[in-house]
């Protein structure tokens, strides 16, 4: 179990670095006004380090056999995971064509895909949880349809009343729902302004 004193001070940072306006719409079609830019996190070693050292030493990639990650996003976090267990990383990517879904992010994934015994069971591993839409996509692959048996994020700001089912056990460092659209006396507008030494 992971020290509670710990997770807030990651919240903290992760929020100092990576929360910001954002007037689009999320993967899942929500209209926001705010987002957690967490591939930020990679540009910040010393709370790279700290992000990725907390989900290695999680049940749910200490039992895995492989990692995999929702691309494009988390495939710097997946790697450094598989890399810190020393469990092979299977990267995946976006399919460019028309065609939808996801494919094998290059000769190499695919490789590491298929050296995996049958019965090999991996993590999926996310930035962050929202409405499960892109995590359902990676399990919906035809080549991870039962060989992924658990997610993972750094963190979770979804509503767990209103999302997408996902039908795999799932887990973050931090849960908190952070509403698609936040009202302008939000304390959590004051991270924008502040900066995290590295």
């Amino acid at each position: 179990m992971t020290n509670p004193e710990l997770l807030v001070a990651l919240r903290h940072d992760i929020l100092k670095v990576c929360f910001d306006r954002f007037d689009k719409n999320f993967a899942g079609g929500d209209l926001a006004n705010n987002k957690l830019f967490l591939d930020r996190v990679e540009g910040h070693p010393s709370l790279r380090i700290r992000v990725v050292k907390l989900m290695a030493e999680h049940d749910f990639v200490i039992n895995a056999d492989f990692i995999t990650a929702v691309p494009d996003g988390a495939n710097w976090l997946g790697k450094d995971i598989a890399n810190e267990r020393n469990l092979p990383f299977i990267g995946l990517k976006k399919r460019k064509s028309l065609i939808s879904g996801l494919a094998f992010a290059g000769p190499s994934a695919l490789r590491a895909y298929k050296k995996l015994s049958e019965d090999s069971q991996g993590t999926v591993v996310e930035d962050t949880f929202n409405t499960f839409t892109s995590t359902n996509r990676v399990l919906s692959m035809d080549e991870m349809k039962g060989r992924v048996n658990k997610a993972l994020a750094i963190f979770d700001r979804g509503n767990p009343d209103n999302r997408h089912n996902l039908e795999i056990p799932h887990a973050a460092l931090i849960s908190e729902h952070i509403p698609a659209q936040l009202s302008s006396d939000s304390a959590l507008w004051e991270f924008i302004s502040a900066e995290i030494a590295d």
